[in-house]
Formats: C-alpha cells, sequence, structure tokens
C-alpha cells in the first residue's frame, strides 16, 4: 500500500491531469446525449452508458499500449522518420533493443488508464443510478 500511495504522490500531476481530461470528455459525452434527446431520462442514460462505454474504451487502449501492444509500428515509423529526416542514425539498431528501452521505461512511469478508468467507473454507477430510478 505504501508503494501504491508514493507512486500517486511521484505523478500526482499526470494523474490529475488525466482525471481532469477524462471527467471532461465524459461529460461532453453526457451533456451531448442529453440535451439532443427529447426526454431526458433517456438522454441521460444514453449520455452516461455512451461515456463509460467510450472511457473505458480509451482506457483499456492506454493500458495494451503500455503493454506493449504497439511497439512494432512505433519502432517503424521512429526508423522510417529518422532516416528519412533525422540527421543522425537511429540509437536502437534492432526492435528487441527498442522494446527492452520501452519496457524499462514503462515500470517507472505513471499508469494513466487507472485515472480514466475510474471516472468510467463514476459513470457507471450514475447509469445504474439511473437506471434504478427510471424502472422504479
Amino acid at each position: 500500500m505504501k508503494r501504491l500511495f508514493a507512486h500517486i504522490r511521484k505523478h500526482f500531476k499526470a494523474y490529475l491531469v488525466t482525471f481532469i481530461v477524462a471527467l471532461a470528455i465524459g461529460l461532453g459525452i453526457f451533456l451531448t446525449f442529453y440535451f439532443l434527446h427529447k426526454s431526458k431520462y433517456i438522454g441521460a442514460m444514453d449520455g452516461t452508458g455512451v461515456a463509460f462505454l467510450a472511457l473505458t474504451g480509451i482506457a483499456l487502449l492506454i493500458w495494451i499500449g503500455k503493454l506493449g501492444a504497439y511497439d512494432s509500428m512505433s519502432y517503424g515509423f521512429k526508423q522510417m522518420f529518422t532516416s528519412m529526416f533525422g540527421r543522425n542514425p537511429s540509437k536502437y539498431n534492432d526492435f528487441a533493443g527498442y522494446k527492452e528501452e520501452k519496457s524499462r521505461q514503462r515500470k517507472s512511469s505513471s499508469k494513466l488508464y487507472f485515472a480514466m478508468l475510474f471516472v468510467a467507473i463514476l459513470f457507471g454507477i450514475a447509469y445504474v443510478i439511473l437506471e434504478i430510478v427510471l424502472r422504479a
């Protein structure tokens, strides 16, 4: 538990900015659906549901990116642009070295998908509450 709090203190600004941006995205989606529907309850339910799904999807894409799913594409583009526009040759001669360096960097980086998942869960809870109120 101490490691978790130390990690949050170390990357507090990144988590706070991610939380605020995810909340703004979710509220934007919610308000769009809320004001476009004629029935406000249905618009609120649709808005919270779509915001929950969109933020969960974004968080999952960030998570698999942190696991290294996009490393081959980023390495290929980095090599291509370095060879086309760079003055110095790339410091990575092979993909294995690039992947090892990226995994070393990822271990000490923040896990922003947790902040996005937290906001998504808030929208999911709001959806469940609206569902209960509408059905009652």
